[in-house]
């Protein structure tokens, strides 16, 4: 008895045992077949042939591109392309034709019978070929039974379909009589041709229209555009029944004004095409807001046509040079280190940093002394590394440490999250090299001056952009971005405009004196952005800047990048803007080149906003 039960209870073992065993092979198979539903089905089906089912993946329509004023910038557009089957039936069957007494005048196929209009047709319409070019073209095909003619070459659109299918012969809408075969594929293409291209970005969609982003919007947002991929069931080259629906992507609505875009881009090119750089680049943003308005990226080729490459505002990592000089000047103010009032000795734009053989030279000769914003106004190298050097010891230690504490509390290394892959953020550098142990050793003793002044900070276009408009939306940092929203029709999925920070990177009054300091930027006398950018009809305040590009051009000359980044109306900030160009020589200074670019935005905005 008590073996009979063992032996029930052994059963019941293996029985639960084989069944859960069963049941997990049946749970991974179902998975395994609802992943291929999912992932392009159609490359593991074994018997993909056209007259069999099969199973593909389909897709719903790509979202839509727009600007801030709702018009369209990039779509996906259906384009076709031509063939004729010269080998149909119909074309070799004969006809009788009949003169005006009624009598049989001469026999010819379908072929014969149509040719010539369809020849007159095609070539008046799409002008390829001449009437007797195309007819010969023709009649060697049909004498070869060619079944692929290439009636017109390339892609067309759909009102050039339309046209061709009203043309003789073809306006029958019987492919077994006219031969006429159409292929659909579907195109990404820029309505405003490669205006801010490398801010939109690029996806290409194949004949099964599958897509592939490569870079802009469209690569940072392709699972949003795509939508959701659905299966069906397809026999040949048609959809027999849908298994799981495809969902159509979201529409992109940015902050871009295509307006505004296609000025900056205009009045960026001519100053570039002029001068020796190799790249150039350009934001406007709102001071509000936060909204990007336009956004610019330029290079030349090795012949000198220019034309967009990456997106340098985002990438392009390098010492900024002078426009650092504000920034640093602030964080001392608010560390306690920089007194307003003093005047620094700045000895005829000459000195050499104690304790080592680093000379420091500026431009600026005429002054032995000068106040922290004669400093900013005329861009005094020495200036800001005597204010460095007289606030804070030059010693490893405390005041090392506090000064690079001081920069990083105004905050202008904090990453902004912008809606594109690609941002980088500053490189500042601790004293004792955390921040980057691999690639640096700690301080030197020239390593704060030089800082003060623009160097041995690494920083893209846009995070100095980020700071001015800071300064101009009176101290509190607001996020820059180039989306809006994402809708779905009329319906907001996603909102992205952002509130200023609550919070001020430095105080009111120490504001203020930053805000005094730039304007004097550009109407002081003699101050580096004078002549170039003041003028009557927009008030600017900014900062010119050139820095140093290591190594030289391929004749031996010195390679500088030059800056100008400022704010209008300087009274009543309403849009900031940085230009930059890298590459040029010495003598192609920030204010004539960048600076002009921002003083003739400035004087559009004001005419036309």
């Amino acid at each position: 008895m008590k073996k009979q039960i063992d032996d029930i209870k052994k059963a019941r073992y293996w029985f639960y045992a084989m069944t859960c065993v069963v049941t997990g092979i049946f749970v991974l198979f179902i998975a395994k077949y609802v992943s291929l539903l999912v992932n392009d089905s159609d490359k593991y089906v074994i018997n993909k042939d056209h007259s069999k089912c099969y199973l593909k993946t389909v897709y719903g329509d790509r979202g839509n591109i727009y600007d801030c004023k709702g018009r369209l910038i990039q779509a996906t557009f259906p384009y076709y392309s031509v063939h004729q089957d010269l080998g149909v039936e119909y074309l070799k069957q004969t006809r009788k034709i009949i003169n005006d007494k009624g009598e049989v005048a001469e026999i010819v196929t379908n072929y014969e019978y149509y040719a010539d209009s369809v020849c007159v047709a095609v070539s008046d319409y799409f002008g390829q070929h001449s009437h007797a070019e195309l007819r010969k073209l023709m009649d060697e095909a049909y004498k070869k039974g060619n079944r692929n003619f290439e009636l017109v070459s390339g892609k067309l659109n759909y009102k050039q379909l339309m046209a061709l299918k009203a043309m003789p012969l073809f306006r029958q809408n019987n492919s077994d009589h006219s031969g006429l075969l159409v292929t659909e594929y579907r195109n990404r293409e820029n309505l405003y041709d490669s205006l801010a291209w490398r801010v939109i970005g690029a996806a290409f969609a194949d004949k099964t229209n599958e897509k592939f982003a490569r870079f802009g919007l469209e690569d940072s947002f392709d699972k949003e555009l795509t939508g959701t991929p659905g299966v069906a069931q397809c026999r040949g080259k048609k959809i027999e029944r849908p298994i799981t629906s495809a969902t159509d992507g979201l529409d992109i609505v940015t902050t871009l004004d295509m307006d505004i875009q296609d000025k900056c881009e205009s009045l960026l090119k001519g100053t570039f095409a002029d001068s020796h750089g190799d790249k150039a680049c350009m934001i406007l943003m709102e001071v509000a807001t936060g909204e990007i308005k336009a956004m610019v990226n330029l290079t030349k080729d090795s012949a000198g046509r220019i034309k967009q490459a990456q997106n340098f505002c985002i990438t392009y990592q390098a010492e900024p040079g002078s426009t650092i000089k504000p920034i640093a000047l602030l964080a001392m103010l608010e560390d306690g280190r920089c007194d307003k009032d003093k005047n620094y000795l700045v000895n005829y734009g000459h000195m050499v940093i104690p304790g080592t053989n680093k000379e420091i030279n500026d431009t600026h000769h005429d002054s032995l002394y000068l106040t922290p914003k004669g400093i900013i106004a005329y861009s005094s190298n020495c200036g800001m590394a005597r204010i460095a050097l007289d606030g804070y010891t030059n010693k490893p230690g405390r005041d090392w440490t506090r000064f690079y504490e001081a920069m990083q509390d105004i905050g202008f290394t904090h990453k902004i999250g912008i809606e594109l892959h690609t941002e980088l953020e500053p490189i500042v550098y601790s004293p004792d090299g955390k921040d980057n142990p691999k690639n640096y050793k700690g301080w030197s003793k020239t390593t704060m001056p030089s800082m003060a002044y623009g160097y041995e900070i690494i920083m893209t276009p846009l995070y100095t952009l980020n700071f001015y408009n800071a300064i101009a939306n009176g101290g509190y940092y607001v996020k820059p971005h180039i989306v809006r929203e994402l809708r779905r029709g009329d319906e907001v999925v996603r909102d992205y405009s952002v509130k200023p920070s609550r919070k001020r990177i430095a105080s009111k009054e120490n504001i203020k004196f930053l805000q005094e300091c730039l304007l004097e930027v550009v109407e002081r006398p003699n101050a580096t952005a004078y002549n170039a950018v003041r003028n009557d009809d927009v008030r600017i305040a900014g900062k010119t800047g050139t820095a140093r590009v290591v190594g030289l051009d391929k004749n031996g000359i010195k390679r500088y990048m030059v800056t100008f980044v400022g704010y209008f109306p300087a009274d009543q900030p309403k849009y900031t803007a940085i230009v930059q160009m890298v590459n040029n020589y010495e003598a192609e200074g920030a204010p004539s080149r960048c600076g002009a670019v921002v003083r003739d935005i400035a004087k559009y905005l004001k005419i036309n906003y």
